[in-house]
């Protein structure tokens, strides 16, 4: 009977070999029927392994982009935005036909325009038979959710190396891709250090074995364990904050953020879930239709499955999937089934590969920017009327933060509006509003302008879910049922920062300069004793600075 027992211990182990086998030879077809220039290097020619076949480390995501620019000089341009807190590179790879990467300087310029409400209409019809649309396509910005920095290494690739394909002439012609491969360079080294130490010379499906183990603290977050996907307004982080600069130098009128969730799901993009992000224009909601049915046709066509309207709403504006509206863009979140390696045993019994993830994730970018291209005119024409319905709708209205008993929480507030975009004025002398004397050294920000309604969003004290979805909650809680909130429900900055805001249905009338964000620096003389300093956090950080110099 021993001869009996072992057929099918030797089959299993063949199995698994062919398993492993298929995944390190298996020639990978990201875009059917698609044929590639030689000149462009792959990824097999740099790396050595293909696309879906390795969790491609970070400096390895650089090595290759910098081999494509190298490769294309007239058509990419590779760009570093920020470092990372353990002082790692993040990229901007920039990619468009050799007519507009030659201008692309003018390009960039010509953006600040489309934002200008105060357009003629000549000058806005000459902005747009002029201008690309342009999409930005930013993946893992948890570290841990891996295939999204791969996605991006197949996407860089294809735009450029493709021969023939009509979607990608067409994305070249009318557009430029912004790819953003790798949000949070500090999280995805952890999670490789923490699946190679797990990793046998296979790839273990297992959901228990040791690869998918991945130890404390994790890879999601950044270096000090911050969770960058709730960073977009608040900033506290250089990655958060080298993107929004970018983001808002360059105004795309597509923005995705590409993720990973549960390995037993398969793919998620918008229509986002109810509550949706508040203050956007039925345009940008409209759209979001437009670009989910061409994902939608695009899936159907490869035998992908997908699904939308559930689980993932855009309520907080401080996602990726919703600070975009408040620029003009669209905001898009697309989630993937997490293998968590290179291969996920589902709790059906079905295999879940990281190519899959990587090709999924590709397919619905590429085919995000094809429709970004294939709309470009329509596009920009909303973007330019975001901007002037925004100055429409703010009227006269200011809003006004008190520098009250605490001048430097008002600026602090003040500085983080600067950085998000955002108009705002130091008051230069005192001013009565509303039989109340407001000091000099507070801050105006006015509705009308480009960005408003970002100010509404962050600023007001309340902001509504809907009383649909509000009801919907109601019943589901007598029903002792989950809410279907995704996490954060709550934001106001003036209750955050403890600063008195005043909502003025007219203009102030005060005497105000534009205020850059800038920290000053008073000029004092030697003192005999001491200095008597206001109390105040500003005066705690000049105590802390003075002690610690």
């Amino acid at each position: 009977m021993r001869p009996v027992r072992l057929v099918p211990a030797l089959a299993a182990v063949l199995l698994c070999s062919s398993f492993a086998f298929a995944q390190g030879v298996a020639q990978v077809e990201l875009w059917p029927g698609t044929a590639y220039d030689p000149k462009i290097p792959t990824l097999t020619q740099v790396l050595g392994h293909d696309h879906g076949e390795r969790i491609t480390p970070p400096e390895d995501v650089e090595r290759y982009l910098r081999a494509l620019a190298a490769a294309a000089p007239d058509r990419a341009r590779l760009t570093e935005y920020a470092r990372s807190w353990q002082n790692r590179p993040l990229w901007l790879f920039i990619v468009g036909n050799r007519d507009n990467m030659a201008r692309i300087d003018a390009i960039k310029a010509g953006r600040r325009h489309l934002a200008n409400p105060r357009l003629s209409t000549s000058d806005a019809d000459a902005l747009v038979r002029d201008q690309p649309v342009i999409t930005a396509l930013m993946h893992s910005v948890h570290g841990n959710e891996i295939s999204g920095v791969d996605a991006a290494l197949a996407e860089a690739y294809h735009l450029l190396a493709a021969q023939g394909d009509a979607s990608v002439d067409l994305i070249m012609r009318e557009s430029i891709v912004m790819i953003d491969p790798m949000q949070n360079p500090d999280g995805r080294a952890r999670f490789v250090a923490s699946n190679t130490h797990g990793h046998a010379r296979q790839a273990d499906p297992d959901p228990l074995s040791a690869e998918h183990d991945e130890g404390w603290p994790g890879g999601r977050s950044n270096h000090y364990l911050f969770d960058l996907n709730r960073d977009w307004f608040p900033q506290n982080h250089p990655e958060s904050r080298g993107k929004v600069r970018y983001l808002l130098e360059w105004l795309p009128q597509v923005t995705v953020d590409l993720h990973e969730m549960g390995g037993d799901s398969q793919y998620y993009f918008p229509p986002a879930a109810a509550p949706n992000t508040p203050n956007t224009t039925q345009a940008q909601r409209d759209w979001m239709m437009t670009f989910g049915r061409a994902n939608a046709a695009r899936f159907d066509a490869r035998g992908f499955h997908y699904f939308n309207r559930e689980t993932f709403d855009s309520f907080y504006p401080g996602y990726g999937a919703s600070w975009p509206f408040f620029i003009g863009s669209l905001g898009k979140t697309f989630e993937m089934a997490g293998s968590r390696g290179l291969a996920y045993r589902r709790s059906d019994g079905t295999m879940l590969t990281y190519r899959d993830g990587v090709i999924r994730h590709f397919t619905a970018a590429i085919e995000t920017a094809a429709t970004a291209a294939r709309n470009r005119e329509r596009l920009l024409r909303d973007f330019i009327d975001y901007s002037r319905t925004a100055v429409t709708e703010g009227g006269t209205k200011e809003y006004v933060l008190a520098a009250g008993n605490d001048p430097a929480r008002a600026a602090r507030l003040a500085a983080l509006l600067v950085r998000n975009g955002l108009d705002v004025k130091r008051i230069d002398a005192p001013v009565t509003l509303s039989g109340r004397e407001i000091g000099a050294g507070s801050f105006i920000i006015p509705l009308a302008q480009p960005m408003g309604r970002l100010v509404r969003t962050l600023l007001d004290s309340h902001t509504t879910m809907g009383d649909e979805f509000i009801a919907e909650q109601d019943r589901r809680r007598k029903a002792r049922l989950p809410d279907q909130i995704y996490d954060i429900t709550s934001w106001s900055l003036p209750l955050l920062y403890d600063v008195d805001l005043i909502v003025s249905d007219r203009a102030t009338g005060a005497k105000a300069t534009a205020w850059t964000g800038a920290s000053t620096a008073m000029a004092v003389g030697a003192a005999k004793v001491g200095y008597l300093v206001p109390w105040g956090t500003g005066a705690a950080a000049a105590v802390n600075d003075i002690a610690s110099a």
